[in-house]
């Protein structure tokens, strides 16, 4: 891993959707700095990487809408003038947290479960440790831009898992909880519990 990939990952995590399909193919098959480049217009992509991008949403079954890589770069192209990777690594660094990327240690594996949905990387903000194992964690996930219904209920059930006893790593993609449910950032949640016996 280089450093170039963990910028060209923060600067993609702000111009894509979480669930962008288009996005994460073209990671997957031009990998995060030149996905970068071609979704930023710095780079043309030609008619073989148009066929390799239709053909790996197919296989995931994104394929049916797939209108082709310009129709990707103009959703794409308001986000690109507030790309500022750096800036972003740097405040997240100020803020005691870091991105974490597929090539790191702490990486869960369990994300490769995802297949083209992988996450391209997660924001990290708490105490470094591994997360717990699947069969015993919670997600809570949502949009950029939730409705008042799904702050709310995401703020319930956030409330309930953790005081009735949920064991929390105190760990998550920062912002996205704080936007979800208007309530602190999982920093302030209360201590994990201890493991059970």
């Amino acid at each position: 891993m280089t450093e170039s990939e963990r910028t060209a990952r923060a600067a993609l995590s702000r111009l894509f959707e979480p669930q962008d399909a288009a996005g994460l193919a073209l990671v997957r098959i031009a990998g995060a700095e030149d996905a970068l480049r071609i979704a930023t217009g710095q780079l043309t992509a030609g008619a073989e990487l148009e066929q390799e991008l239709f053909r790996l949403l197919d296989e995931n079954g994104s394929g049916g809408g797939w209108t082709g890589l310009g129709t990707a770069r103009k959703r794409w192209a308001p986000r690109i003038q507030d790309l500022a990777p750096v800036r972003d690594l740097t405040t997240m660094q100020r803020l005691g947290g870091r991105m974490i990327i597929p090539s790191d240690g702490l990486w869960p594996r369990q994300l490769a479960d995802l297949g083209l949905q992988e996450p391209i990387c997660l924001w990290w903000r708490g105490v470094e440790q591994e997360l717990p194992p699947a069969a015993t964690s919670v997600a809570l996930v949502g949009s950029r831009d939730s409705t008042s219904y799904g702050s709310s209920v995401t703020g319930t059930s956030r409330i309930r898992w953790f005081s009735g006893g949920l064991r929390s790593s105190r760990a998550a993609p920062t912002g996205s909880m704080r936007t979800l449910t208007g309530l602190p950032s999982p920093p302030a949640l209360p201590e994990p519990c201890p493991p059970s016996p």
